[in-house]
């Protein structure tokens, strides 16, 4: 099934899991390098002085000079991690690029290069030279097919690039997480990562599951998107991106099949219907519940919550006779740390048929505006790929002004910001019942 929503991981939630070279790499030094080549006094001195830089440029000049004068050194692999750890404490990606390109010419065994390389591709994704990392990637790939770094890196950098609109990469993004997750599940720890790496790489356990949640949306997989995100809320219960996909993906569900009850002849299949419906609009309440518990008082989750609230509000008072009693115990129930469940709860109550509902007698009155501000753009609308109309039922006094406003049709995350202008429109003398269009691309 196809879907508008497309969930953002990185702009939406803080605590994704951003992986730095040097710790998420965790090389261990391979056994036996005491055998290996000795090192000579002036040698040694001349690692001390490399090792007493501060500069990252003049020291990997000076590791060149290095190489060339002793090209048989037994310390060549250790300065290879050196390089690798300086440049991935580097925070100017520009930078961080221009080095890491550059050790790539001064170190040429193969284990040389794999340090290398994986810090040039961490150079690329932070970067923002997509191109080159998912090339580097696939070289990367191509002789360790079970890099769990390079598969989990680029998971993520994939779906940023959607976030961004750029689905280029998203298949090959979402086989990488799919084998990202086999191996952490499997426990399948790389025999040269250190304990603490791999502890790291395990913890990005339920951001995977987000992620390709996300990349699914992408192949138009919306039931295993949903699937996955149920996942990744029982393994970080306590995060409130999760929760929030979840309830913009059941929102985007249920507005779906919303459109198509209103048409159903009367009968079994369309109480049915009317009963799925109220189970997924109980789902939505219950993930927001979740967003609003976790997200309140944490920085960075502002814009969200104030939307997710707003949306819980209507959801939760349509389906309790415009009443809000009872809501914050649900929110406070969620405040606790503890498991999620594994299936969103649903609980079935009578009701009227579904809010998207419009009037058929409802004529537009966009033209009739004398004045139509313009709604805001929200941010997690913005950050989820809403787009599309929403149009608002007003209605309008003898004077002009708008009395009452509703939305009866559009995404959910764009209808409380156009009840809002609607009511700040202003009409020529008229007493009517229309709807005004608001359009968000």
């Amino acid at each position: 099934m196809k879907t508008k929503i497309l969930f953002s991981l990185c702009a939406v939630a803080a605590s994704l899991l951003i992986l730095s070279a040097a710790k998420a790499r965790g090389m261990v030094a391979p056994q036996g390098q005491g055998n290996g080549p000795k090192i000579s006094q002036t040698e040694m001195q001349a690692l001390n002085n490399i090792n007493s830089m501060t500069d990252p440029a003049a020291k990997l000049a000076a590791v060149d000079a290095f190489m060339k004068k002793y090209p048989k050194s037994g310390a060549r692999l250790q300065l290879a991690e050196r390089v690798a750890e300086d440049i991935a404490r580097l925070k100017d990606a520009t930078q961080a690029i221009a080095l890491a390109e550059k050790a790539q010419t001064i170190f040429t065994t193969e284990p040389e290069l794999g340090i290398i390389k994986t810090v040039t591709l961490d150079a690329y994704a932070g970067g923002n030279r997509v191109d080159d990392a998912f090339k580097m990637a696939a070289e990367i790939l191509a002789k360790n097919p079970e890099d769990v770094h390079v598969l989990v890196l680029m998971t993520q950098t994939g779906t940023d690039e959607v976030k961004k609109k750029n689905p280029k990469y998203a298949p090959q993004s979402l086989q990488y997480g799919l084998k990202a997750i086999e191996l952490i599940e499997a426990n399948k720890k790389p025999a040269n990562m250190d304990d603490a790496s791999w502890a790291i790489h395990k913890s990005a356990l339920p951001q995977l599951y987000e992620q390709t949640a996300i990349l699914n949306l992408v192949a138009g997989n919306a039931a295993e998107a949903k699937q996955r995100l149920i996942k990744s809320t029982s393994l970080a219960p306590t995060e409130p991106s999760g929760f929030a996909l979840l309830g913009l993906l059941l929102n985007d569900e249920y507005i779906q099949l919303a459109g198509g009850y209103k048409a159903m002849p009367e009968g079994k299949p369309k109480e049915e219907m009317l009963k799925r419906l109220e189970g997924l609009l109980d789902s939505v309440i219950d993930a927001y519940a979740h967003t609003v518990a976790l997200a309140t008082g944490r920085p960075g989750f502002e814009g969200m919550l104030k939307q997710v609230s707003d949306d819980l509000t209507s959801y939760y008072k349509y389906r309790h006779n415009q009443s809000t009693e009872g809501l914050q115990q649900l929110i406070d129930k969620y405040k606790a740390p503890g498991p999620a469940p594994a299936n969103i709860p649903v609980t079935v109550l009578t009701t009227t048929p579904a809010p998207a509902a419009t009037s058929d007698e409802a004529a537009p009155l966009d033209q009739d505006a004398i004045s139509k501000p313009l709604p805001t753009y929200p941010d997690i609308a913005r950050q989820a790929n809403a787009t599309g109309d929403v149009v608002v039922l007003v209605t309008v006094d003898e004077t002009g002004n708008v009395i009452a406003a509703k939305a009866i049709s559009g995404h959910p995350l764009l209808q409380s910001v156009s009840v809002t202008a609607a009511r700040q429109a202003k009409f020529k003398p008229m007493k009517a019942t229309g709807t005004l269009t608001y359009t968000f691309q």
